[in-house]
């Protein structure tokens, strides 16, 4: 973990990351200018790699958790500023993470429930032989719940990873 005191420090060092993880060189990256810019964009869903590993540098590096929103627009102005402040109220770090964690927790379990509780009856209600709705009424959620917790055990432990060390 790298103790760093101003914000001039921790933007200068968020600057560097961004130019190691991209490739650009620092000077081309703006102070005050969004810094996703400079990162590759990804054709799915999922984050491009270089933005989940620079994400996780700075979590890493500065020990702070940064949440959703903090990363939606972000300058290395911004980040620096946010950076600083939860190193000097190192409990905001942590209550973020938490409240994060809990948060994708309760979308799991209502997730889990539509899938495993409310979708069979679907099947169980329709037509057709009963053994044909009986095998896909369980089956098919039952496939479906497992790759759902599995799923949620790799965004868990990624998400423990990136917990601010007290």
């Amino acid at each position: 973990m790298t103790s760093l005191k101003t914000q001039k420090e921790i933007r200068e060092r968020i600057v560097a990351l961004i130019a190691s993880r991209t490739g650009v060189l620092a000077q081309a990256v703006g102070r005050d200018s969004p810094i996703w810019d400079h990162f590759p964009t990804s054709s799915n869903r999922r984050a491009h790699p270089t933005v989940t590993a620079f994400v996780d540098d700075v979590h890493s590096e500065f020990n702070v958790y940064l949440t959703e929103e903090e990363w939606e627009e972000p300058t290395p102005n911004r980040i620096a500023e946010d950076i600083h402040t939860k190193q000097r109220n190192p409990g905001t770090s942590v209550a973020d993470w938490a409240h994060d964690r809990a948060a994708r927790k309760k979308g799991m379990i209502s997730s889990f429930v539509i899938i495993v509780i409310l979708f069979p009856a679907i099947f169980f209600f329709g037509s057709g032989p009963w053994l044909t709705r009986l095998v896909i009424g369980l089956g098919l959620p039952l496939f479906l719940g497992v790759l759902l917790l599995v799923g949620y055990r790799e965004e868990t432990r990624k998400e423990d990873a990136s917990a601010p060390r007290q």
